[in-house]
């Protein structure tokens, strides 16, 4: 969820309304934002949210850590991250979604309302 959030946010372009229209070619190269640009309140926050995510990824066990790392990082197939870790298909497809569940509850009491209190399993 919070990668998703993290990616739905770097995807918004922020434009100022007093610049001209896109399509008009002598605008300036500093009225354009980069995507990656937050404001500082929104850098902040993302800032903190990388951390949160970082923290609940460490707290995950080991394999279930490093399944996720080649597949959200590195991008691997299933099946390379199977090969990687030596595993079946199967138990590389349990390792990820018992991994991403995890996080999930971790980091649901977060998202939420800002606050980052462990809830009771």
């Amino acid at each position: 969820m919070c990668l998703n959030e993290i990616r739905r946010r770097s995807r918004h372009r922020v434009e100022s309304l007093d610049a001209p229209h896109p399509d008009q070619e002598d605008r300036p190269a500093h009225q354009l934002e980069d995507a990656k640009n937050f404001s500082p309140p929104d850098a902040l926050l993302h800032e903190e949210l990388e951390q949160k995510i970082h923290q609940a990824l460490s707290e995950l066990p080991e394999n279930q850590r490093i399944a996720i790392a080649l597949c959200r990082q590195d991008e691997l197939s299933y099946e390379d991250i199977a090969r990687v870790l030596g595993c079946s298909l199967s138990a590389t497809k349990s390792l990820i979604h018992r991994g991403r569940e995890s996080l999930k509850q971790k980091l649901k009491p977060y998202l939420r309302t800002g606050s980052w209190k462990e809830t009771p399993t």
